[in-house]
């Protein structure tokens, strides 16, 4: 009886150890996030949103009620200008204990040029709720975010 208890022990404790080695962390899913990002400068907002949204993700659209759903979401950035770009940079992020759900947050910047050819950027933040997926990728299930200053410009002090 007593074998049994020593190996019963030793399979928990070496096995719990070897699960949490292999855990996702925060700064693996912020990776994840630049990916999201980088895919969105080489191949548009549209395609990223498309690639990294879950089908029933909730939305947080600028002066509308929720969105329930990957298609609503899309439609915003189907009116997005071909030469236009969203990129951002992860500042942090974690991962559930659970391994299921984690979160990242960062800065945005959006480009374009106005019709009269001069160029245009506005800066903001974000935060998107990820879930990990069957197949071990990670999906959008919300992501908002706001506009603010150019956090690299100079004070006006």
């Amino acid at each position: 009886m007593k074998k049994t208890a020593i190996i019963i022990t030793s399979f928990l404790v070496f096995g719990t150890a070897n699960a949490q080695e292999a855990a996702f962390t925060g700064e693996d899913l912020m990776a994840v996030d630049k990916e999201f990002s980088d895919f969105s400068e080489a191949n548009g907002p549209y395609a990223a949103w498309d690639k990294f949204l879950l089908d029933d993700t909730i939305g947080l659209p600028e002066g509308q009620d929720f969105s329930w759903d990957k298609a609503t979401t899309l439609e915003g950035f189907a009116a997005f200008p071909e030469t236009a770009s969203l990129t951002w940079t992860p500042l942090g992020g974690d991962v559930a204990e659970s391994g299921e759900l984690g979160y990242t947050y960062g800065r945005y910047v959006a480009r374009s040029t106005s019709p009269e050819g001069e160029p245009r950027e506005s800066h903001g933040k974000y935060f998107t709720v990820w879930k990990l997926q069957e197949d071990g990728s990670w999906k959008v299930v919300l992501d908002g975010g706001n506009s603010n200053p150019d956090p690299n410009a100079p004070s006006e002090e």
